[in-house]
């Protein structure tokens, strides 16, 4: 009897990248592998396409994991025959496809290789770049679109310079799923906001959206005494849409007297060098500890969560909550903002002098909102698979020896 395989579709090798879409495949991955179920991972290649595209070879590649070994490169329209070479090489049957991210993908070919499998598709929300590939949601001015997701128009993105790229990318986003609509059997999103956002722009997946939240946990509320020093920590990716250049000037304006900086996540250099003291994190990396663990440890009092962009869910805000740490965000963070204000653990600026002047006069006590018994990615009862084939027929193709181990030295995804 051949062994079970699902197959993931992403943006990025989730081997290498360390950030929240990433951490959720690794999660479910691991989840589906403890109870016997493989797992097959593409990716494109973005940056490798780019430097093989410099020297005249214009092919779109494409690299895949097997239960997280690396295992070979292929061409976005060898999808069908690559899953079909490694079913038969591993003796298994693949019971459905999980698509997390579809940017950098070719979508026109991958929808025709997914029409060849013909398996069932589960769709999981983790942002809106199905809606349009700027995640910031910003023009080309820096100003942001609003706190209303729409689909890319003349009217909503007057003046953007990425106007004609985003009307592009969402009409190939369109033909994609018009394609493969009666493969899709569920379109899944971790938050309430992330289903209200991005249903409003796919309403025809109304019937087959649900909420699966990628943790669970039960709520504690006290006090907490704080020390002389506060302890002040930005958390996870550093970027200008989760924030850095805010919490820049936030450290620059702080009394260093009353505040200890704090930085954890895989950016220490970078944090080190902008003055604060930093402390790895890397859900990749099993022998270290994790946030909540490193947040605990080092009694962070206050996580500063300024996303610029409307999360969809946000692990580093339930990994603060988890460690008790009192959170500061911006009201465009969309479910960052969202569970501050419904577990009442924290508070939303529109500007980030209005929390500057906010700190400067913070009091020395803080209610202590703590999540407790905190389980992630238990739940698989909506991943259903239905239908699956035991052994599919129809060519078979290796991986390009050569291009895999060119991407094997050059590898940045």
């Amino acid at each position: 009897m051949r062994e079970k395989c699902i197959v993931y579709i992403s943006s990025t090798n989730y081997k290498i990248v360390s950030a929240g879409t990433e951490k959720f495949i690794s999660e479910i991955i691991d989840a589906y592998k403890d109870r016997g179920i493989h797992s097959i991972q593409m990716f494109p290649l973005t940056n490798f396409n780019e430097k093989v595209d410099s020297i005249g070879m214009h092919r779109n590649f494409i690299g895949i994991n097997y239960d997280g070994t690396f295992v070979g490169v292929y061409c976005v329209t060898d999808i069908f025959e690559a899953i079909n070479y490694l079913c038969k090489k591993y003796e298994l049957q693949c019971e459905g496809i999980i698509i997390n991210q579809l940017h950098h993908w070719m979508l026109i070919n991958l929808a025709d290789e997914l029409l060849k499998i013909k398996l069932p598709i589960y769709v999981v929300i983790h942002d809106y770049m199905m809606v349009c590939p700027y995640l910031m949601f910003q023009d080309g001015n820096g100003i942001r679109c609003g706190l209303i997701i729409e689909r890319p128009s003349n009217k909503h993105c007057l003046g953007c310079q990425y106007l004609e790229r985003g009307i592009d990318h969402f009409d190939k986003i369109k033909i994609f799923f018009s394609k493969t609509y009666h493969l899709i059997k569920k379109v899944i999103f971790p938050s309430r906001s992330a289903k209200k956002n991005w249903l409003s722009v796919f309403p025809e997946f109304e019937k087959v959206s649900c909420i699966r939240p990628h943790l669970t946990y039960t709520c504690v509320r006290a006090n907490r005494k704080l020390r002389d020093k506060v302890r002040i920590a930005y958390l996870g990716y550093i970027s200008e849409f989760k924030g850095y250049s805010e919490w820049i000037k936030l450290i620059e304006k702080l009394d260093k007297s009353r505040f200890e900086i704090y930085y954890f996540g895989s950016y220490v250099e970078q944090a080190e060098k902008d003055g604060a003291k930093s402390i790895l994190v890397d859900f990749n990396k099993s022998n270290l500890p994790s946030m909540a663990e490193q947040l605990e440890k080092n009694r962070i009092d206050i996580a500063f969560l300024w996303s610029n962009c409307q999360e969809t869910y946000s692990y580093t805000y339930y990994e603060a909550f988890e460690a008790g740490c009192w959170i500061i965000t911006s009201k465009h963070s969309g479910n960052i903002v969202a569970q501050v204000n419904y577990n009442n653990n924290g508070i939303a600026f529109d500007k980030i002098d209005d929390c500057i002047t906010y700190l400067s006069n913070f009091q020395d006590e803080v209610p202590l909102v703590k999540a407790n018994n905190v389980l992630t990615n238990t739940n698989f009862s909506e991943f259903n698979f239905p239908n699956s084939i035991d052994e599919m027929v129809g060519k078979v193709k290796r991986p390009y020896a050569i291009i895999s181990f060119l991407y094997r030295h050059l590898r940045s995804e």
